[in-house]
């Protein structure tokens, strides 16, 4: 699927009751969603996407993304550098 719509979603939760919980796979928690101009509705994670840098993409192409958990940072501190353990099958 290239493109995923509020319709596909709400289609997809027909019938479920409003009190369902939702659960997000890979331990992702949900923070809000966000309007972009009017035209694409934008869900944001309360994990941060980590940047990845071209010697990681060029050793690992299967990961396309990484989300970091800032635990232990004071608002407006970077994430300098974070060691992440690559399992190859």
């Amino acid at each position: 699927m290239t493109q995923f719509t509020v319709g596909d979603m709400q289609r997809m939760l027909e019938g479920c009751d409003p009190d369902t919980p939702l659960e997000f796979g890979g331990g992702l928690t949900f923070y809000r969603f966000k309007g972009r101009s009017g035209e694409h509705m934008f869900l944001e994670w309360g994990e941060i996407q980590a940047p990845l840098d071209e010697s990681f993409k060029e050793t690992y192409p299967e990961v396309q993304v990484v989300f970091l958990r800032a635990i232990g940072l004071q608002e407006g501190e970077l994430i300098r550098e974070v060691s992440i353990p690559v399992i190859s099958a």
